[in-house]
């Protein structure tokens, strides 16, 4: 017997209150939300904070900036002076410079010299380290020819995040002169991409050089990986890009959504090699650090269930483990989906068939993003029993999903009535990139 359509539609307006399910068997609902174990939570930020509190980049006196900047400064001049400066530069301690150079480049309104000069100096000389504080300047830095450095030094370490960057350089129409020297300087970086070096007679045109640039950004944007990088399974990242990694993961921790936003933001543009450190930080004792974490992997989705299909002995526990804590629930089976592994789906079905009015939607959600062949036939069985009980949401994914499944052309789906049309091209556009899935 089936709940009347009418039902989602008056427990949607108590469920923030009150917690109550829609779906059509409540007791064994009752059962699948208490049948798993709560988490155990960690100190885990804490933890590695500490315990990589000596690695990394050193924290920098403003006497240490202000040295810097003067030797920045005097390297530009030329001439003995230039020389001396540049000798002092390298005999101090590589990561203490670059720490520097970080501080300099993210001071508000430093002036451009400094900043171009601080690039440079990082371009040339910065440990892997400086990649996540060095991937948030692409955020934050307009200068056109700096972007070309802070691109060109994270693929020294074999990070595409700057990719974008000089794609979109290339395709600037703006005739302005910063513009100009920033294109002149991304044809240079062009004949360093793994994909555009061969052993070619003739040299490769601009077209081709192009190619190899959309090429390798489509990769890097895929698997978070460049071309030809070749890493031994499960090899974890360098300690120091670690440590620096771990402590952009600690501004999850603010109650100010700036340092929040600044680190999800380098953390989907992170290599692949630090997935496992975001997999950690959602057992943090802290809940606000979880969502945070959960949510980062969900707008990571396909590239880090690419990094997951290769470790599903690490991702799969994991994550499920987390199904015991009733508040992340729906957050996690919207993971669950947008990583795209359809090794999941079966775990999902259950929260689509018992879970309440939310876990039931994000399930649909999730199963449209991730689910396989094997899960057609339980989806068509929870249509016929359950379709009316669930949400308009959940009604077109579960729609789409079958359609999918079965090759059938996705503009024949009819949306329910009461279904937004924002939400219904966010489902189709997830339906639509169903054929990136890992």
């Amino acid at each position: 017997m089936s709940t009347p359509k009418h039902c989602w539609m008056t427990l949607a307006l108590t469920i923030g209150v009150t917690g109550l399910s829609c779906s059509p068997s409540a007791s064994p609902g009752e059962g699948i939300r208490h049948a798993f174990p709560l988490p155990e939570w960690k100190a885990v930020l804490s933890d590695r904070l500490e315990e990589f509190a000596e690695e990394g980049l050193p924290q920098v006196t403003e006497d240490d900036v202000l040295d810097v900047q003067d030797l920045l400064l005097m390297s530009a001049q030329g001439g003995r002076i230039a020389a001396r400066a540049e000798d002092q530069l390298q005999s101090l301690d590589t990561s203490l410079v670059t720490s520097a150079c970080l501080a300099l480049v993210e001071t508000h309104n430093m002036d451009l010299e400094t900043r171009l000069l601080a690039y440079g100096w990082m371009r040339l000389h910065a440990p892997v380290s400086v990649v996540p504080r060095l991937t948030l300047r692409l955020k934050y830095e307009k200068d056109w020819p700096a972007n070309v450095d802070i691109a060109r030094t994270l693929l020294r370490h074999q990070s595409g995040a700057g990719l974008d960057a000089l794609i979109g350089i290339l395709q600037e129409e703006s005739g302005d002169e910063r513009i100009e020297l920033a294109r002149f300087l991304t044809m240079e970086v062009l004949q360093e991409l793994p994909l555009n070096q061969s052993n070619h007679e003739q040299p490769l045109g601009f077209d081709q050089q192009w190619q190899g640039l959309l090429e390798t950004q489509s990769h890097w944007a895929r698997h978070r990986q460049l071309p030809q990088t070749i890493e031994a399974p499960g090899e974890p990242a360098p300690r120091a890009l670690r440590a620096e990694a771990w402590r952009m993961l600690a501004h999850f921790r603010s109650q100010r959504l700036r340092p929040v936003d600044d680190a999800r933001f380098v953390y989907v543009r992170l290599p692949q090699s630090l997935s496992p450190l975001l997999l950690e930080t959602a057992f943090d004792e802290d809940r606000y650090v979880r969502e945070h974490a959960l949510q980062t992997m969900e707008w990571i989705g396909y590239p880090f269930g690419r990094w997951g299909k290769d470790h599903q002995q690490l991702l799969f526990p994991q994550l499920l483990a987390l199904r015991g804590d009733a508040l992340m629930r729906p957050r996690l089976i919207s993971v669950m989906g947008a990583i795209g592994l359809d090794g999941l789906a079966g775990d999902l079905i259950p929260w689509l068939r018992e879970g309440n009015l939310e876990e039931s939607t994000a399930a649909a959600d999730a199963l449209l993003r991730c689910a396989g062949a094997a899960q057609l036939r339980a989806l068509e069985a929870a249509a016929a029993e359950l379709y009316d009980s669930l949400s308009p949401e959940a009604q077109y994914s579960l729609k789409l999903t079958i359609q999918s499944l079965q090759s059938g052309p996705l503009e024949e789906v009819e949306a329910p009535e009461l279904l937004d049309d924002s939400e219904r091209q966010r489902r189709l556009a997830w339906a639509d990139g169903r054929a990136e899935r890992p």
